[in-house]
């Protein structure tokens, strides 16, 4: 007979976990444990990305090699509803079987399941073929935990992935009064110049940086980027601490001049407006990162944030 014991949700650093104990989970006296992790991690717009993992020890599969696996984290009384997502599989050095969907989205609709506080069940496909369904008790008790961890006081019923929209919808307007003045400047003032995007993509990035500080102090702005780095670190395969290898040809001094007078003056332009200093830093940095993902590649623009990290880190940054 299969015997769950549970932990409540519980919060531990930046992290909001639940922990379960599975005893005669594969019909004989076997004992599982699960750990769900929910984390929330700044982007670089402002707005906070969800992660979802699972953590299963020992692993159902121990020999199997990591790649992905279509899964489905449903409510356990309506599973027709729930969509199917893609996660990746990885094992851990202490033999642990780790599981986290691959895009935003998906994360967002384990989150919505999980934030309805019933009981849940994780279905888990290799392909079509059925490998391990795992039943999750859930209740109530998340909501109240996520009012917390989620710093809204939202109604208990509000799931934490909504938990931010008017917040964050007030925002984005604020944002987007910033952001689309600034991309029409810059990309006018592109090919008035022809100033490469080399130049003038690390110029807005780093400016977005010292507005950052600007705003909230040296050690605040150091830690925020700490964060991001430990989400490349987590997201992605090469860690933030790798040598990238991304080649910049030289820029001419007075190009950079010109790059960093016209940013300095929309900055200050902005400000003197009314609008938050740290609203203006957020449209500069999401503007180069979104440029930057576009004209050349994901490692330039994850390069972008990694040497302007190790500038605002320096001994020697003013």
């Amino acid at each position: 007979m299969l015997r769950v014991d549970q932990s409540d949700w519980y919060i531990k650093a930046d992290t909001l976990r639940k922990q379960y104990r599975y005893t005669g989970l594969e019909g004989d006296t076997s004992v599982h444990q699960l750990q769900i992790d929910i984390d929330a991690t700044p982007s670089i717009l402002g707005h906070p990305k969800y992660h979802v993992f699972f953590f299963i020890n020992p692993s159902f599969w121990p020999d199997m090699s990591d790649g992905f696996l279509v899964a489905q984290l449903a409510l356990r009384e309506n599973p027709v509803d729930a969509p199917f997502a893609t996660v990746r599989m990885g094992h851990a050095d202490d033999g642990s079987l780790l599981l986290t969907p691959t895009s935003p989205g998906d994360a967002n609709a384990f989150l919505g399941v999980i934030s309805q506080g019933q009981p849940m069940r994780l279905l888990l496909l290799n392909g079509t073929e059925k490998l391990a369904e795992l039943p999750i008790p859930n209740d109530e008790q998340f909501k109240e935990v996520a009012k917390t961890y989620f710093g809204q006081g939202a109604p208990a019923e509000t799931p934490p992935s909504a938990l931010q929209e008017d917040h964050r919808n007030s925002s984005d307007a604020e944002l987007n009064a910033i952001f689309v003045p600034l991309r029409d400047m810059i990309a006018d003032f592109k090919d008035e110049t022809r100033i490469s995007w080399t130049v003038i993509l690390p110029a807005v990035q780093k400016l977005s940086a010292r507005l950052l500080v600007k705003s909230r102090g040296l050690e605040s702005a150091r830690r925020f980027y700490a964060k991001m780095m430990g989400e490349i670190d987590r997201t992605q395969n090469v860690p933030s601490g790798a040598f990238l290898g991304v080649q910049t040809p030289p820029s001419l001094p007075e190009h950079l001049a010109q790059v960093n007078a016209l940013l300095w003056k929309f900055a200050n332009d902005m400000i003197a407006k009314g609008y938050p200093i740290e609203h203006v830093a957020q449209a500069y940095g999401g503007f180069a990162i979104m440029v930057a993902e576009k004209v050349v590649d994901q490692q330039y623009a994850t390069w972008l944030v990694i040497e302007t990290n190790r500038e605002l880190m320096s001994d020697d940054f003013v």
